[in-house]
């Protein structure tokens, strides 16, 4: 395993990586990958694996999966603005 997998989570799956966004889990880049895929790169914790778990596999009654609509959307926006803006380029 390479050092950065330890560090960080990446991901492509636009739905999971909004949700773990709206939870409040640190975002650290968005990358370009071939063929205009963006990956999303979190710093990964254990709450994080927590929540990607209980998001793929979870009942969907678990409390931990719900999430305020306009903070969800603001989350979506985002996200959106930073594939728009092909990336940013800078960490935040």
């Amino acid at each position: 395993m390479k050092t950065d997998e330890k560090r960080y989570f990446r991901d492509s799956n636009f739905q999971l990586c909004n949700f773990l966004y709206a939870q409040g889990e640190k975002l650290v880049n968005v990358d370009s990958l071939e063929g205009g895929i963006k990956e999303f790169v979190f710093v990964k914790d254990d709450r994080l694996e927590e929540l990607k778990e209980k998001f793929l596999f979870g009942d969907k009654d678990d409390p931990d999966l719900m999430v305020q609509v306009k903070v969800y959307e603001e989350a979506r926006r985002q996200l959106l603005s930073f594939i728009k803006d092909n990336g940013f380029g800078r960490k935040f």
